[in-house]
This record gives C-alpha cells, sequence and structure tokens, in this order.
C-alpha cells in the first residue's frame, strides 16, 4: 500500500511538471506570436509612414523635451539610467547615450498591453527623432526654419521606407534577442507571469538599437542603409553595445523598473503628470512645468503649484506681469531656443523655491510669518522671517542650487545670514 502511494505522489508531481511546463510554452508561443505580430506590423507601417510622421508632428515639443532635458529625461528614466551614464564608453559616448535613451523609451512601451498599432508608429515615431537627433550629433545642422534641412527630414523619412525590405533582418535581430543572446537576457524566461511580456521588451530594446546604429552608420558613409558592408557593421556594433550593456540591462530591466517608467512616460505625453504633484521634487517640478507650458498643456498648471509657478514666470519676467497661460507660452516659444530653456529653467526655479518657500511658512500655523524682499536685488537675503509673539525677525537667504560651491560663497560672503536650501543639497552640510 505504501509503495501504491509513493508511486502516486510521483505520478502527481509529474503531472504537475507536465501542466507547468505546458502553461510555460504556451506562454512563451504567445509572446512570440506578438513579437512577430509587432515586426510585421512594423514592416507594413515602414511602407506607408502616414501615422507615426503625423504622431511625430502633433508630439515633437514633448519628444524634444523628454530626451533633451536631463532633469525631467532622468525622473522618467532614473532606473535605466545607469545604461548610457556610467561605463568605460568614451568615443561617441553622446551618440550611444541617445540610441539607448531610445532603445529604452521604446522596450518600455512596447511591454505594456495596449493597441498594437498605436504602439508600434509611436516607437517609428521615436526613432525618427533618435536619426534626426544622431544627425545632428555627427554634424549635420537641423531647423525648422531651413528649407534644405526640412528636406533632410523628408530624406530621413525616405530612408525608414528603405528599411522595409529589411522585415525579415527585423526578425534576425528579435532572434539574436530573444536566443542567440539568452545567456545574458536569461532573467527574461524566469521571471513571475504578468502584464509585462519580456520577449518584446527585450526584442523592441534590440530592434531600436540596431535601428540607431544602422542609421549612424549610413549617416557617417552617406549610402544607402541597404548597403551590404554598412549592415554587417551595424551588426557589429550592436552586438558589441548589448554586450556591453548585458549585466547593467540583468538589472533594470525588471517588472516593476518598465512598469514605473511606462506610467511617467505615460502621463508625460497626456499631460497628467501634474494631477501626481507629491511624487514629484520640486526641482523636477519645474523642469515638467515649464514643459507642459511649452507644448500648450495648459490645463495642466491649474493647480495651486501650476499657478504659483505661472506667477514666478511673472515675478521674473516683468513684461509677462499680467500675462496669460497662453501670452507665456507663445513668449517662452518665441523669445528662447531649446538650447537656452535649461537657462530658463535655472531662472524659474529659484524664484518658485522663495514664493514655495513664503507659502509654506505663512501655512503651517506656527508664530513666524515670512515675506519676501520686494527688491529682487536687496543684498544677501531674500525674505524677513518675523515672530508674531516676540517681533524677533530673522532675514533669510534662499537657494534652489545644487551647487555646493555657490552655497559656501554665499556664506562667506554673508556669514551671518543663515541660508535655506533643499533636502538634497543640505546633507552635504550635515557638519
Amino acid at each position: 500500500l505504501g509503495r501504491i502511494i509513493y508511486m502516486g505522489r510521483i505520478l502527481d508531481n509529474l503531472e504537475i511538471t507536465f501542466l507547468k511546463s505546458k502553461v510555460f510554452l504556451n506562454k512563451r508561443r504567445l509572446e512570440l506570436k506578438e513579437f512577430y505580430k509587432r515586426i510585421n506590423l512594423r514592416k507594413e507601417l515602414l511602407f506607408k509612414l502616414d501615422e507615426p510622421k503625423k504622431w511625430f508632428e502633433q508630439n515633437t515639443k514633448s519628444i524634444q523635451f523628454l530626451f533633451e532635458n536631463e532633469e525631467l529625461r532622468n525622473y522618467i528614466f532614473d532606473k535605466f539610467s545607469v545604461l548610457w551614464e556610467k561605463g568605460k564608453i568614451s568615443k561617441d559616448k553622446e551618440i550611444y547615450a541617445i540610441i539607448t535613451q531610445v532603445s529604452v523609451a521604446n522596450a518600455i512601451l512596447a511591454g505594456i498591453p495596449g493597441k498594437l498599432g498605436i504602439g508600434v508608429f509611436v516607437c517609428i515615431a521615436l526613432e525618427f527623432y533618435m536619426a534626426l537627433a544622431i544627425a545632428r550629433k555627427i554634424g549635420f545642422k537641423i531647423s525648422e526654419d531651413d528649407l534644405d534641412e526640412t528636406e533632410l527630414k523628408s530624406w530621413i523619412w525616405e530612408k525608414f521606407k528603405s528599411l522595409a525590405p529589411y522585415g525579415l533582418y527585423f526578425t534576425f535581430v528579435g532572434f539574436i534577442a530573444v536566443f542567440a543572446f539568452k545567456h545574458m537576457f536569461s532573467f527574461v524566461f524566469s521571471l513571475v507571469p504578468g502584464p509585462v511580456s519580456f520577449v518584446v521588451v527585450v526584442s523592441e530594446y534590440v530592434v531600436t538599437t540596431f535601428v540607431g546604429i544602422l542609421f549612424w552608420t549610413s549617416f557617417e558613409q552617406v549610402n544607402d542603409p541597404r548597403n551590404k558592408i554598412i549592415l554587417k557593421s551595424t551588426y557589429e556594433k550592436t552586438k558589441n553595445l548589448l554586450v556591453y550593456q548585458k549585466d547593467s540591462l540583468k538589472h533594470t530591466f525588471t517588472r516593476e523598473n518598465i512598469e514605473d517608467a511606462y506610467k511617467k512616460l505615460h502621463a508625460w505625453f497626456t499631460g497628467d503628470y501634474l494631477e501626481n504633484l507629491p511624487k514629484i521634487r520640486g526641482d523636477v517640478f519645474v523642469s515638467i512645468a515649464i514643459g507642459q507650458l511649452l507644448i500648450g498643456k495648459h490645463d495642466a498648471l491649474e493647480g495651486p503649484l501650476g499657478q504659483m509657478f505661472l506667477q514666478s514666470i511673472r515675478d521674473r519676467w516683468s513684461q509677462l506681469e499680467e500675462a496669460t497661460p497662453e501670452d507665456i507660452s507663445v513668449f517662452m516659444n518665441e523669445a528662447y531656443s531649446q538650447d537656452q530653456i535649461p537657462g530658463v529653467i535655472n531662472v524659474i526655479k529659484g524664484k518658485f523655491f522663495e514664493n514655495l518657500v513664503e507659502a509654506h511658512e505663512n501655512a503651517d500655523g506656527d508664530e513666524w510669518t515670512a515675506m519676501l524682499h520686494e527688491d529682487e536685488s536687496y543684498p544677501g537675503s531674500d525674505m524677513i522671517m518675523t515672530n508674531a509673539d516676540t517681533g524677533e525677525t530673522i532675514e533669510l537667504s534662499l537657494k534652489a542650487t545644487q551647487s555646493a560651491n555657490y552655497i559656501e560663497s554665499s556664506l562667506l560672503k554673508y556669514p551671518e545670514i543663515p541660508i535655506m536650501v533643499s533636502s538634497e543639497v543640505s546633507e552635504q552640510f550635515k557638519d
């Protein structure tokens, strides 16, 4: 009887193992089926680029700000930044960085279930931005106002069409992602089942990396991307980059990181970012807010901090004292280039920090009230704190900077005036 029971347990365990294996294999078949659907749809869209072009034109400023504003980019992709910030790559580091950043974005967007067609043409639109950015990095001047450079954009779209016959090549690249590089992506096959399709995620990352390097190689050689030498060179560079990144990829491409970044990406492109303020640091808030302002999403600034942000702009630019959000948006777009926006953000950030501190001190319910100096050039301090019970006053200097050297120089110049800084900077002055 004991032997019969023992054999029965063995058979039960074998049946359970068989069923688990069947479920696992079915899941992999579904993921591979989804992958091939994406490849086929990508081929179709490359022959007819209307939807990717339309989405790119509608979201150009959002895309540029996402990848070109360091604070916003680091906030959205903070779990993935190790892929381009750390390492020994020195030559062409900026080009590798933009290729990796767009590849991460596409992988994240590909991994979350949704309407397949929308996801694919968004990925193609981001790849077009990547191609433009690479062209800029290697010396092509790109401007909306120059007819020749507008023709350059048309030429790049045509190059996308020339990629279409290489649908089989994309499939081969996907094969590399799933099988040939399986030893470095083994984590893909061992994670707990969930909404994220890791086969699609890794494949999209590899395909986008391949496309970026293909454009980079063809731009450098000013040749047809169907040239076999270019394809071979692209394959080698793609393989070398992936091998170099393999350890970082293992630790960054987790379901938690992908879903976190997807929520941030989705919120950025839909304009819902500023509805979840408690999770956004003040310095990042200013970068996000200026981005929403520049792309015309003024509704996102209707909350109390959004209004404080707009008032901070009015305080710094006297000609905008009575300006509406629409007026401010037009002014900023006309007065400043994309390269000047980081400087604009720093100016706004300082005043926003001052207004935020004043509002907080006057709303915390204690005996101290705060008032900013009306004179912006007042030497040494920015605000006076007054004790309502005793009449005691304290002058404070408010610094939104992240530079410890700047704080130290201010302390040396005005040693009698305390300085209030952000919590991140205060950590450097604990002693």
